[in-house]
């Protein structure tokens, strides 16, 4: 992926973060939250509007949803955090997008 610039660091609360980006061609937000004791999470989405497909990230099983508008939304969780890459970028970069992260936040590392 070319030309990504953040634009925004946001603590939507004290167990989240935010980390806006633009892209060549789009723009995505990694989000970072603390599960708290919490045991599961879920996305809602029209299932004539999208494609659902389960990806491995790093050693996290993982859920990629690909809508027919151009939005994508990759989720994973690990180490009691969920983590969420969405936007408006190809697929294959959400997958690319926890490669990237350092190792505290890593899949599997």
């Amino acid at each position: 992926m070319e030309g990504v610039i953040l634009v925004s660091v946001q603590h939507a609360e004290a167990q989240q973060v935010e980390l806006r980006y633009v892209a060549s061609g789009g723009h995505f937000v990694i989000r970072e939250r603390w599960l708290n004791g919490q045991t599961a999470f879920g996305s809602l989405y029209d299932t004539d509007d999208a494609r659902v497909h389960r990806v491995s990230v790093g050693r996290s099983p993982g859920t990629l949803i690909v809508h027919k508008a151009g939005y994508v939304q990759l989720t994973w969780a690990i180490r009691g955090y969920a983590l969420t890459v969405e936007g408006t970028i190809e697929p294959q970069d959400a997958l690319r997008v926890p490669e990237s992260l350092g190792p505290s936040a890593a899949p599997g590392r």
